[in-house]
């Protein structure tokens, strides 16, 4: 699954309305945002927009993914409490930043392959 979610990664933003797709690796972090969102068991897969949240059950290819993304009819939000909102735009942020930090680094440097494989998945995967 993850390497779906590195290719949805990849597309255009404006077609998936300028999600920002990355990686929480919960069994790693101790807690935080993963126990306040109640995640158990993995892959958990959450798609958090504006202060709300869902649970993606929908098809574990990057086509699905991506149609997902790219058609909001299809989300059935909940309000997230402000704290674990709060927490999610910041790490969304962080990854945001380290993303365009790495992209700035391969323009910079086109012949270093290393730099390609280094690159942290942008995904959304609690």
């Amino acid at each position: 699954m993850k390497r779906h979610f590195e290719f949805a990664s990849n597309t255009n933003k404006e077609i998936i309305n300028d999600s920002v797709l990355l990686e929480v690796e919960c069994s790693k972090t101790g807690g935080g945002l993963c126990d306040m969102m109640g995640v158990s068991g993995f892959p958990t897969v959450m798609l958090i927009h504006k202060g709300k949240s869902m649970k993606y059950t929908s098809g574990r290819t990057h086509g699905a993914i991506v149609q997902f993304l790219s058609d909001k009819s299809q989300w059935v939000m909940e309000e997230l409490p402000p704290r674990v909102a709060a927490l999610a735009l910041e790490i969304a942020a962080n990854a945001a930043d380290t993303v365009a930090s790495d992209d700035e680094d391969e323009d910079n440097d086109d012949d270093d392959e290393e730099d390609e494989a280094a690159q942290p998945a942008r995904n959304e995967e609690l």
